[in-house]
């Protein structure tokens, strides 16, 4: 748990994984915002662009991990188009495979 999360009481059977749930969206909001002010500049250095990559992947990541806690397997690919997409893009333009 984020140090700057100091108390959360939550009385269920899977408070962890909501939890959890809850960091990811978070997480996913940042990296959303990050992107959004990078795209109001006139440039965008690799450095960032390596930055916000490394971090959709660890999201990707994380993401098929939870949705594994709570959906079927089979499903999880159309789930994650939108997510892996965004990941395809910052390769494209970096010019690294994936």
């Amino acid at each position: 748990m984020p140090p700057s999360v100091k108390y959360v009481d939550l009385r269920c059977s899977d408070k962890d994984l909501l939890l959890r749930e809850l960091f990811w969206s978070v997480g996913y909001l940042q990296h959303g915002a990050s992107l959004g002010l990078l795209k109001t500049g006139t440039h965008i250095d690799r450095a960032e662009l390596l930055a916000l990559k490394r971090d959709i992947e660890a999201l990707n990541a994380e993401y098929k991990a939870i949705w594994r806690k709570r959906n079927k397997e089979s499903n999880i690919a159309l789930s994650v188009l939108r997510q892996e997409a965004l990941y395809r893009k910052y390769c494209a333009i970096l010019d690294v495979s994936y």
